[in-house]
């Protein structure tokens, strides 16, 4: 053993031969002998110099375990506790300290002062904090680096200086702040780094200071602030980036203050039950999957311009296409998939007709008419295979959405108006040159301008009125009277011009209603 180059650090073994109540059993109290670990392991770190020289030692050590995956194994042995140690002293800084492996501050109490593990960096093993307690002063994570292993603050308790994690960087691990209490000041995570893990917040507790998550990058993993609860301060997150694989939680989260979220999700969100006592703000977000603001309440007006939600996805099969094209959906309890209505595309999740109607209803209160008539449209395209399941009810919402975009869109009738026109246009000439006896068809452009005053006046049956009840001179016989004159002498069959003028009169009509259905929605004309 004398030649073992990990003989000084036995202290840090995880389990050891003999020894009461080993490995660590943290329900119960510590024995004497890890009790004098823990103050072992303090008085090192209190020392700078020495940590610093021990820790070097230790990473020589393992330097000469010359296989990497022996190496990495060797590493997870160890752990460094620190055990429901209270710190002595008012101010404890920890700068660029170095834990090689993992390291347990379980319970832990701070002095009074300011906390600092700026830009400390911690081993592949797990880090925590579990029910930590921490002084008035402020605590500081600033630039610190965790490792691969899981990090937990769990129940840890923060006085009422700011606490601040700006620009740390967290592993592939889960990160817990489960149950945690923040004090009076500012929290933040700006610029942070979460990797592939979970990253928690159920639960916790924040003060009444400014809460921020600006800039900061989630990765893979899920993010929960599942009924987390925020003081009177702002919470932001702005320009927060979102992996398209995370989810986030933030249902039954209730906020005194204010709400600004101005980032990009890629997958879905959940704002049930979201409490906003001031100003809710998401201009400027863009989510991937409908956001649910079910039963949500919101005590001011929220702010929804330029707030970016795509319709909801179609499919003729939605079973098979949520486990095709989607399976990660069938993690949410909500999913449901809408009844099938062949030959018509439905809705794939039924749930978000609701979850439309929320947005709406958001857009409403903050007298968002364009926001309002978007969610509506999109409300009535999640109601297909789930309130509109007849042929006759599909059909028609399948007409009202191709003619006007459910009435929120001016130029698809002007455009459907232009087909109306040539294709009766057409439709007269035809007629009126292939009934000829024998078929003339060099009267093309002599029956012409016929045609384009028909189909014109009635493209816009409005038109044929103007031009009805418009002053003429006396005897006055227009080119269209002269023409229709012409063809029933002649013996052609003008009753089916008559009957595809009614036809195209009637579909004129609904167009040109639904053109200014458009107008008035989009504008809010009355």
């Amino acid at each position: 053993m004398a030649n073992d180059p990990f003989e000084p650090f036995k202290d840090w073994l995880k389990a050891r031969p003999t020894g009461e109540n080993w490995p660590w059993q943290t329900d119960k109290p510590l024995t004497d002998d890890q009790q004098r670990i823990v103050n072992a392991n303090a008085a090192l770190l209190l020392n700078h110099e020495e940590w610093k020289a021990h820790v070097d030692a230790f990473e020589a050590a393992l330097a000469g375990v010359e296989d990497e995956e022996k190496r990495a194994a060797k590493r997870a042995l160890y752990e460094i506790r620190f055990d429901s140690f209270e710190f002595p002293y008012g101010f404890e800084v920890f700068l660029q300290l170095h834990f090689p492996c993992a390291v347990s501050f379980y319970k832990v109490t701070f002095g009074e002062g300011a906390v600092s593990f700026d830009r400390a960096t911690f081993g592949e093993g797990a880090v925590s904090f579990i029910g930590a307690t921490f002084g008035e002063g402020t605590v500081s994570f600033n630039g610190a680096r965790f490792g691969e292993g899981t990090v937990s603050f769990t129940g840890a308790t923060f006085g009422e200086g700011a606490v601040s994690f700006d620009r740390a960087t967290f592993g592939e691990g889960n990160v817990s702040f489960d149950e945690a209490t923040f004090g009076e000041g500012n929290v933040s995570f700006t610029g942070a780094t979460f990797g592939e893990g979970n990253v928690f917040f159920n639960g916790s507790t924040f003060g009444e200071g400014n809460v921020f998550f600006n800039e900061a990058t989630f990765g893979e993993g899920d993010v929960s602030f599942r009924s987390a609860t925020f003081g009177e301060g702002q919470v932001s997150f702005f320009a927060a980036k979102f992996h398209p694989a995370t989810t986030m939680n933030a249902s039954a989260m209730t906020i005194s203050g204010s709400l600004f979220v101005s980032c990009a999700f890629g997958s879905r969100v959940n704002f049930t039950q979201l409490k906003v006592g001031e100003v809710a703000s998401f201009a400027g977000s863009s989510f991937a999957r409908v956001p649910d603001f079910r039963y949500s309440k919101l005590d001011r007006p929220p702010e929804v311009a330029t707030m970016r939600v795509p319709p909801p996805d179609m499919a003729r099969d939605p079973k098979r296409e949520a486990e095709a094209r989607n399976k990660k959906l069938s993690r949410f309890s909500g999913f449901q998939p809408a009844q099938a209505c062949p030959p018509f595309q439905v809705t794939l999740d039924k749930e978000d007709v609701a979850r439309y109607r929320a947005l709406k209803a958001m857009a409403e209160q903050a007298n968002d008419h364009e926001k309002a008539g978007e969610f509506f449209a999109y409300e009535m395209m999640a109601k297909r295979g789930v309130e509109t399941t007849s042929f006759a009810g599909l059909f028609v919402n399948s007409v009202y959405r191709s003619l006007s975009g459910y009435g929120q869109d001016y130029v698809r009738p002007l455009i459907w108006m232009v087909v109306s026109f040539f294709v009766f246009f057409f439709g007269y000439l035809t007629i009126a040159v292939e009934t000829t006896k024998p078929a003339d068809r060099s009267k093309f452009i002599e029956y012409s301008p016929f045609a384009a005053s028909l189909s014109a006046s009635n493209t816009v049956p409005l038109l044929g009125s103007l031009f009805r009840f418009a002053s003429v001179p006396k005897d006055h016989v227009s080119a269209y009277d002269r023409r229709y004159n012409e063809l029933k002498k002649a013996g052609l069959p003008v009753d089916w011009i008559v009957r595809l003028s009614v036809l195209q009169s009637i579909i004129g009509g609904i167009l040109l209603f639904l053109f200014l259905l458009a107008l008035r929605n989009r504008f809010r004309l009355r």
